[in-house]
């Protein structure tokens, strides 16, 4: 759930310390001592969310939260125990196709795919990951750029039906 919500760029209200961003909220020591109140999520254009598990009813060894603004950043949250969740913000390296609603993903080959690609693979390399008895760190690092990948593929995809659905 965290990962999601740091996609999201939520806020929190605590009791005694006000509002502040998740991300903060996450970095308070844990001898803080305060009661949550209020979650409070912005409006985002498009948001994908995945959970990796090996059994439907295992925990996650990764999750992924992606969520785009209106004026083109990408929220990337990935996460999964024993390590914290974290973001990076960036901007959309296909904010031009997206524009334009000519994003080409029905082919693998595809420039856009292969851009995609090539990002999640960098995009995994920015994040810090656990071992535990579950996983080690190198292999949720090959999944998380796996699971980037699809849920990149997945928000283009819902962007340009976006873009076509308008254009109509």
């Amino acid at each position: 759930m965290i990962t999601l919500l740091l996609a999201l760029d939520a806020q929190v209200h605590l009791y005694d310390n006000g509002w502040m961003g998740l991300k903060d909220f996450i970095a308070l020591s844990r001898k803080t001592r305060d009661l949550l109140t209020e979650v409070k999520v912005r409006r985002r254009t498009a948001s994908v969310y995945h959970a990796f598990r090996l059994t439907a009813t295992d925990l996650p060894l990764i999750n992924c939260g992606i969520s785009r603004t209106g004026d083109g950043q990408l929220r990337i949250a990935l996460g999964a125990r024993p390590a914290i969740a974290d973001v990076v913000v960036c901007t959309d390296p296909l904010a031009d196709a997206v524009k334009e609603g000519h994003l080409d993903l029905a082919e693998n080959t595809s420039p856009c795919r292969q851009t995609i690609h090539t990002w999640a693979k960098e995009l995994a390399a920015e994040f810090t990951y656990g071992t535990n008895l579950r996983a080690s760190a190198t292999y949720r690092k090959h999944i998380a750029a796996v699971i980037l990948e699809q849920c990149l593929v997945r928000l283009y995809k819902l962007l340009n039906a976006k873009a076509v659905g308008n254009s109509r």
